[in-house]
């Protein structure tokens, strides 16, 4: 065995020492594969809301490790992949180099991002200031976009369609919406504007007949006593089936409302005292929708229904009652002035849909909406707008039905609020001569409103131990 004496290890040392001391060190470049550069930015000038694209090399797509300046300000990150990183401009950047730190390196822009100022959009005008869902109408105005996506036209939070763009002139397509009114906002990126007039989706101005154009029927109904029947491309067949279904539910809503001759009002000008209906083949998204005399139901033989036959016949019902609510009323500019809440009630109740029944149930409801604006008390639902931003924006409304329904329901029954259909008809008349919805339900259900929201949970927590 090889004897190593003290001088001999010394040697092996010193000649180790040398050899770490030439080995090159592994810095964070080279274990990332390469010194981060920002090779290239495009467009090299951009507006507020404009997407910027960096194109990198050696970047690690991670983005808890990512971060984007502009002039040492951060940016919004949109996007990351090997090669490339997409940021939005956003309102109050100003031009400057491109910084990029990333998994502990950091990388400066040769080039500098200009920020070009964006001019502001004004509204000058509309080409009407009402309209039926379908129609088409011009917004007038300065420094709109004339790429037609990069315009949003919105009317109670809904987008509308824009068909055709130039600088200063959009054409819009008006949705089906029920007789609402609202002003037109119109946003460019980072810029907005809104219009000084409200515009109001007008379907109080007459039946389906007289507006919907061919994009909507065909020209060929089916009548029956109280209603006729129109669609786009449903069969002869089911518009017959569609009538005789409709006067099977309007004579149990008569009979729920203990109806008595003469106690509809139609307007003079309609001149069949006809329901009219719209079978829906693939126009419209909604299963159903009610207007002044008439609806719309999706078609049963559509390719869009969904086969639950005991659902489509409450919802069908559902908007009948929505119907015979606006003929009560009578005078069609008050026909919108019921609450909400109490609308979509009496729908659901003349519909027979009595979906809640348990105090297990209203309990599991206060649970779920804890966090909701309102809490999901159905009272404070006076106009559509008030339902939560979060509950539009998520299409839960229609959660809130079985709590409307179940409030007209305590007011009727003689073991809640014991008012009878004779008090809601009389509450409806009032309505039609023009008196404030609180004034009427205090009138005709010895009720205030205000009270009847404050209280609504105990009031229902009594009901229901019943």
């Amino acid at each position: 065995m090889k004897k190593f004496n003290g001088k001999t290890i010394c040697s092996v040392l010193f000649g180790l020492s040398l050899l770490l001391i030439t080995l090159p060190s592994c810095t964070k470049e080279d274990q990332a594969g390469g010194k981060l550069e920002i090779l290239s930015i495009q467009p090299i000038a951009g507006t507020c809301g404009d997407i910027i694209t960096i194109f990198v090399k050696n970047f690690k797509a991670d983005f808890s490790s990512l971060q984007v300046n502009l002039n040492g300000n951060p940016v919004k990150v949109q996007g990351a992949v090997d090669d490339r990183i997409r940021i939005l401009l956003e309102d109050g950047y100003e031009s400057g180099q491109i910084e990029i730190i990333n998994d502990g390196q950091t990388a400066l822009s040769q080039q500098e991002l200009t920020v070009i100022e964006s001019k502001p959009i004004t509204i000058t005008g509309l080409s009407a200031t009402q309209g039926f869902s379908g129609n088409d109408i011009i917004i007038s105005g300065e420094n709109f976009s004339s790429k037609p996506f990069e315009n949003e036209v919105i009317f109670e939070r809904q987008k509308w369609e824009v068909i055709s763009a130039s600088p200063t002139q959009l054409r819009v397509r008006i949705p089906f919406k029920i007789n609402r009114r609202d002003k037109i906002q119109v946003k460019v990126k980072c810029q907005s504007a809104e219009s000084e007039e409200e515009f109001w989706i007008n379907t109080s101005a007459g039946s389906w007949n007289q507006f919907w154009n061919n994009r909507w029927h065909d020209g060929s109904p089916v009548e029956s006593e109280n209603f006729i029947v129109y669609s786009e491309a449903s069969s002869q067949e089911m518009r017959q089936q569609i009538a005789e279904e409709a006067e099977v539910a309007y004579a149990d809503i008569k009979t729920i409302i203990n109806y008595e001759e003469g106690e509809f009002r139609f307007r003079s000008d309609y001149k069949t005292e006809q329901i009219h209906i719209m079978a829906d083949f693939q126009q419209q998204n909604q299963a159903g929708l009610a207007y002044r005399d008439g609806l719309i139901i999706r078609a049963k033989d559509s390719p869009r229904f969904n086969g639950d036959e005991d659902r489509w016949h409450k919802v069908f019902q559902h908007e009948i009652t929505h119907v015979v609510e606006f003929l009560l009323i009578g005078e069609f500019q008050h026909r919108q002035a019921n609450t909400v809440w109490m609308r979509e009630g009496f729908a659901n109740y003349g519909a027979r849909n009595h979906r809640i029944q348990t105090l297990n149930q209203l309990k599991n409801w206060q649970d779920l909406m804890r966090n909701v604006p309102g809490g999901g008390n159905p009272i404070e639902i006076r106009i559509w707008s008030d339902f939560p931003a979060v509950i539009i924006n998520s299409n839960r409304t229609i959660e809130y039905y079985g709590f409307f329904e179940l409030t007209v329901r305590y007011l009727l029954d003689p073991k809640g609020q014991g008012k009878t259909i004779d008090d809601l008809k009389a509450y409806f008349d009032d309505l039609g001569l023009g008196m404030p919805v609180e004034e009427a339900f205090l009138k005709h259900f010895e009720m205030d409103m205000e009270a009847l929201q404050a209280n609504w949970w105990t009031i229902m927590e009594e009901y229901l131990k019943e």
